[in-house]
C-alpha cells in the first residue's frame, strides 16, 4: 500500500467518525419526525425508519472498515448501500438519504483510491459530484492526492451557469425546479442537457434547451417579451380607491413630487393636492375600466386602451383624475327627544339635530336615549338633499346566541334558526350575536352558564348593547323535533327570575307564533264605559248591577236596575255583548246608549267612553312575566321622558311592574321600584286604594306587619277602588280579609 493510500484512510477517522456522530444524531430523530405522521400511515413510516436505520448501519460499518484498512470489507459494504439507492430499497427524497448515499460513493472513491484502483474511483467521485454538485469533500483530512483526483473530476464534469434576463427579477426554473430569481451567476451544474424556463408577470414564458459541456462557462441573457403593460394613476384628492374592470388594485396615498409639477399645472392642481403616484401593473392589451372612488366624492368610472409596445412598454401615465365633493344633510327627531345620535358609530349630536356635511350612501345610525330606549338602523343620504328620519325609540333585545358553542367558527345547532327568527321583530331592536356582543364575551357566558346565566353576565351584556331583554338558548330534547329552551331576562331587573319556553325551531308556524308573541305589546288602558251588567231571568238585555261614580255610564245618568239595549248602534242581548262592544269602540269615543228603566220609557243618552288602565294577572300560566317586566320599565320610563309622568300609560306600567315582581316573589323591588313612584287620587277605580291595598299585600309578605296594617287600613276606608280596572273587584273587602289575619 503507498503511503498516500494509508493516509488517506488514517487521515479520514476524525472526519469519518463525526459524520457517523452526526448521522447517528439525525437518526435519533427519526421517529420523532415520524411519529407526526396520519395514523394510517404509522406502520409505513416506521417501516421506512427501520429500512434507513439498516443502510445506516451498514455506512457506519463501511466507515469503520475504512480506518481500520479493511479495504475490501468496507468496499462491499459501501457497495451494499449504494446499490440499496439504485434499486430503490433505500428510499429516497429525505435528508438523511442523501446524506448516506453522499457518505457512500465519497467513502467507496477513496477506498477505490486507496486500492489504486484510479478509475473506479474517478467514476465514484463522478457519481457522487452529479449526485450533489456541492458535496463537502473534507480538503483538509483527506490526502492531497485524491483531493486532486477529486478536483481533476470535478473540473471535467461540472458546468458554470449564469442566467440574465431583461427585465431582471424573472423567476428561474432549471428542468422543472426553481432556482430563484435573475440574475443568477455561477450556479455549478454537472453536464448534461438542461432545459432553462424564465417567468415574469406581464411578460410571455421563455423556455430554451441549453447543452452544458464539463469544465465550460455558460453566460445566457434572455430578453422577455411583454404580453402587459402597467399604468400610472394620480387622484386629487389622494386616498382614492383605484379598481381595474371590478378588481381592486390599491389606494392613491401622499402628495406628488416636484418631478410631477407639469402635470399639477397641466390640470390646474397644487402640487399638493395631486396625489402620489399610483402603479397598476401588468394590465392585458384591450379595452378596460378604471373606477375610482373615494368617501364621500362621486364616483368616477374611465374607459381606456392598453396596447404593448416591445420597444417602450414603460408604464402610460393617465390625466389626473378630479373626484368631487358629494355631500347632504341630515334632520334626525326621535320620540323622545333628547337622544344622543351617532352616525356609523360617531357622535353627531342630540335630537332633534340638523347636520350638514353628511358624506352620501348608507349611513348606519343609532338613537339612545339613557331612560327611553334606542332605534338602531340606517339612513340614505342623497347629494344635496337632506335626509329625514323621525323614530320612536324602542326597547332593545340581545340575542347571547346558544349557551352551548358549535363547531369551531361555527354557529351552535339551532342558533342561526332562532337568530334569523329573531330578526323579524318590530317592536325591539335586536342586537344578534356578533353584531355587538363580542365572542369572548359570549364564550364566557356559555363556560358559566348552568342552566341559565349569571346575573352579572346578563348585566355586562345589556351594558354593551344597551338592552332591555336578554335571550339566550339551548338544544332541548324532542324526539325526532329539533327545539330550543329559550331563556328570557329582564336585563334592567337582575333579580328577576328569567322566562323559559321551549320553542320548536324546525317547524315554520311555532316559530312566526313566538315572535308574535314577544312582539305583542300589553295593553295598558282600555275603553271603560263604567257600568256592570248581569243576566236577569227573562231579561232581553242585560241589567246594570253597578255603575261606578264619575264613570262615563254615571256622567250619561244610566241607573241602577236599568237594561242596557244597545251601544253605538249594536244590540246587546249579554254582559258580554256589552264588553265586546266597549272594546270595539276607541278610547274616548262618542257613542249613543239605549237604556230602558224597569218602569217607564225606554230613552237614549250620548256617552264619552274613558279609558281604565289594565292589569295584568299575578299567576298566568301562559305570562311571560321577565318580558313583563323588562316592557313596563321602558314604558314607565318612556313616558317620564316624553315629561307625561302622571299619564294613565304610565299609572298602568308602573301597576303591570309591581305584578311582575310580585308574581316573582320581588316585593321590595315591587315597594320600591314600581309602588314607590306612583301617587294616584282617592276615589273610584283604580286609585290610591289601589296603591294602599298592592303596598299593604307586598308588607305582608315581607313580614312587616305594622306598615302592612297601616295600608291595608287605608285601602279598607275606600270603598270604591278597585284592583286590575277600573270595573275591577272592589280592594275594601281584600284588604278587610287581610286585615284579619295580622
Amino acid at each position: 500500500m503507498t503511503r498516500s493510500a494509508g493516509r488517506s484512510s488514517g487521515s479520514a477517522r476524525a472526519p469519518l467518525r463525526a459524520a457517523a456522530l452526526a448521522l447517528a444524531a439525525a437518526c435519533s430523530l427519526l421517529p420523532a419526525v415520524l411519529g407526526g405522521g396520519l395514523p394510517a400511515r404509522a406502520q409505513e413510516e416506521e417501516d421506512i425508519g427501520g429500512i434507513i436505520e439498516r443502510y445506516r448501519g451498514l455506512l457506519t460499518l463501511a466507515n469503520q472498515k475504512l480506518e481500520d484498512l479493511d479495504l475490501p470489507e468496507a468496499l462491499a459494504r459501501y457497495t451494499e448501500v449504494i446499490d440499496g439507492y439504485k434499486t430503490g430499497r433505500l428510499p429516497s427524497g429525505t435528508p438523511l438519504t442523501r446524506q448516506i448515499v453522499g457518505q457512500a460513493y465519497d467513502g467507496r472513491a477513496r477506498t477505490y483510491a486507496n486500492l489504486g484502483r484510479a478509475a473506479e474511483a474517478e467514476a465514484d467521485f463522478e457519481s457522487l459530484i452529479r449526485y450533489d454538485p456541492a458535496w463537502p469533500i473534507d480538503r483538509a483530512q483527506v490526502s492531497p492526492k485524491i483531493v486532486a483526483l477529486y478536483d481533476k473530476v470535478r473540473a471535467k464534469v461540472i458546468a458554470r451557469l449564469a442566467i440574465q434576463t431583461e427585465p431582471p427579477g424573472a423567476a428561474v426554473f432549471l428542468n422543472g425546479e426553481p432556482i430563484g430569481r435573475s440574475p443568477v451567476f455561477d450556479r455549478e451544474l454537472p453536464a448534461g442537457r438542461y432545459t432553462v424556463k424564465v417567468e415574469a408577470q406581464g411578460f410571455e414564458p421563455l423556455t430554451e434547451t441549453l447543452e452544458l459541456q464539463g469544465g465550460s462557462r455558460v453566460d445566457k441573457a434572455l430578453r422577455l417579451v411583454p404580453n402587459a403593460r402597467s399604468i400610472v394613476v394620480f387622484t386629487s384628492p389622494a386616498g382614492a380607491r383605484v379598481s381595474v374592470d371590478g378588481q381592486a388594485r390599491g389606494t392613491t396615498f401622499g402628495s406628488a413630487g416636484p418631478e410631477h409639477q407639469d402635470l399639477a399645472s397641466g390640470a390646474g392642481l397644487a402640487l399638493g393636492d395631486l396625489s402620489a403616484p399610483l402603479l397598476v401593473e401588468h394590465l392585458a392589451p384591450g379595452n378596460h375600466l378604471l373606477k375610482i372612488e373615494k368617501e364621500c366624492h362621486e364616483p368616477q368610472l374611465l374607459s381606456f386602451g392598453v396596447s404593448i409596445d416591445p420597444n417602450d412598454n414603460s408604464p402610460v401615465r393617465f390625466e389626473p383624475v378630479r373626484l368631487t365633493a358629494s355631500l347632504g344633510s341630515i334632520a334626525v327627531e326621535s320620540l323622545p327627544p333628547g337622544a344622543d345620535v351617532l352616525v356609523d358609530g360617531q357622535p353627531a349630536g342630540k335630537t332633534p339635530l340638523r347636520k350638514d356635511g353628511i358624506c352620501t350612501g348608507p349611513h348606519a345610525v343609532v338613537l339612545k336615549h339613557p331612560e327611553a330606549g334606542q332605534w338602531i338602523g340606517s339612513l340614505q343620504v342623497m347629494k344635496g338633499q337632506r335626509a329625514q328620519l323621525k323614530e320612536r325609540l324602542r326597547m332593545t333585545l340581545a340575542f347571547a346566541g346558544m349557551t352551548s358553542a358549535g363547531p369551531a367558527g361555527q354557529p351552535a345547532a339551532g342558533e342561526t334558526e332562532l337568530s334569523e327568527a329573531l330578526a323579524r321583530l318590530k317592536s325591539m331592536n335586536v342586537v344578534r350575536p356578533g353584531a355587538g356582543l363580542p365572542e369572548a364575551w359570549l364564550a364566557r357566558g356559555r363556560q358559566t352558564a348552568q342552566g341559565g346565566l349569571p346575573a352579572e353576565w346578563v348585566q355586562g351584556a345589556a351594558e354593551a348593547t344597551g338592552a332591555d331583554v336578554v335571550l339566550a338558548a339551548s338544544p332541548a330534547e324532542g324526539g325526532f323535533e329539533r327545539r330550543a329552551e329559550v331563556l328570557i331576562y329582564a336585563a334592567r331587573h337582575p333579580g328577576m327570575p328569567p322566562d323559559r319556553l321551549l320553542v320548536r325551531l324546525d317547524d315554520p308556524a311555532a316559530l312566526s307564533q313566538f315572535i308574535a308573541r314577544l312582539d305583542r305589546p300589553t295593553p295598558l288602558t282600555r275603553p271603560w264605559l263604567g257600568v256592570r251588567a248581569i243576566e236577569i231571568h227573562r231579561a232581553v238585555n242585560p241589567v246594570a248591577i253597578r255603575v261606578q261614580p264619575d264613570s262615563p255610564a254615571a256622567k250619561a245618568g244610566v241607573k241602577l236596575g236599568e237594561s242596557i239595549i244597545s251601544l253605538g248602534g249594536r244590540p246587546l242581548a249579554s254582559p258580554r255583548d256589552l264588553a265586546s262592544a266597549i272594546s270595539e269602540l276607541p278610547e274616548g269615543a262618542q257613542a249613543s246608549l239605549a237604556v230602558q228603566p224597569p218602569r217607564g220609557m225606554p230613552r237614549q243618552v250620548n256617552v264619552a267612553l274613558g279609558s281604565s288602565p289594565v292589569m295584568a294577572a299575578m299567576d298566568d300560566p301562559g305570562l311571560l312575566y321577565a318580558v313583563l317586566a323588562a316592557e313596563m320599565s321602558f314604558r314607565a320610563r318612556w313616558e317620564a321622558a316624553m315629561s307625561r309622568p302622571a299619564s294613565l300609560e304610565r299609572t298602568a306600567a308602573l301597576l303591570n311592574l309591581a305584578v311582575a315582581f310580585m308574581h316573582a316573589g320581588l316585593n321590595d323591588a315591587a315597594l320600591r321600584d314600581a309602588l314607590g313612584p306612583l301617587t294616584l287620587p282617592g276615589g273610584a277605580g283604580i286609585s290610591s286604594g289601589t296603591i294602599s291595598y298592592l303596598r299593604g299585600l307586598c308588607l305582608h309578605r315581607l313580614k312587616r306587619l305594622q306598615e302592612a296594617r297601616q295600608h291595608l287600613e287605608a285601602a279598607a276606608g275606600q270603598p270604591d277602588a278597585t284592583l286590575w280596572s277600573h270595573d275591577g273587584p272592589p280592594v275594601a273587602e281584600r284588604a278587610r280579609r287581610l286585615l284579619a289575619t295580622l
